[in-house]
């Protein structure tokens, strides 16, 4: 299985099914190849974009990525992250080998559920200042 070169969408917030499933079958590949894209997003989002076509070493585009870590030809890097996270908090596959990351992780989430628990009030408020729910 090699690397799909078409995923990024013509606007960050569209992502449609198939869409997913190529970032996630692209993570895949690239996570058993490199552990340390199991532990390292930044060092994962490169990656993604270099095999996926988008970025090139000595590239202006790859060097422009690096200090603002998007670009419109790329997918979006949330995109990439929201995978992840469904990769591997959702169907427990290619776990950080990392203890401290995997703990850090499981930290945080734990503190968002917490939060969001505690202040259901305030989200609603913003809910429908934002959206108008």
């Amino acid at each position: 299985m090699g690397i799909s070169t078409s995923t990024h969408s013509s606007l960050p917030c569209e992502m449609d099914k198939t869409t997913h499933t190529i970032i996630i079958q692209n993570l895949r590949n690239i996570m058993s190849e490199h552990q340390r894209a199991r532990n390292n997003d930044l060092f994962l989002l490169f990656t993604y974009w270099e095999l996926t076509g988008c970025a090139k070493e000595n590239d202006e585009y790859y060097m422009i990525s690096k200090r603002m870590a998007f670009t419109p030809m790329f997918t979006q890097p949330s995109s990439i992250l929201r995978a992840r996270r469904h990769l591997q908090n959702t169907l427990g596959e290619l776990l950080p080998t990392d203890p401290y990351v995997a703990r850090r992780r499981k930290i945080r989430e734990e503190q968002f559920r917490k939060f969001y628990a505690e202040n259901k009030e305030l989200i609603k408020q913003y809910e429908e200042y934002v959206y108008g729910i």
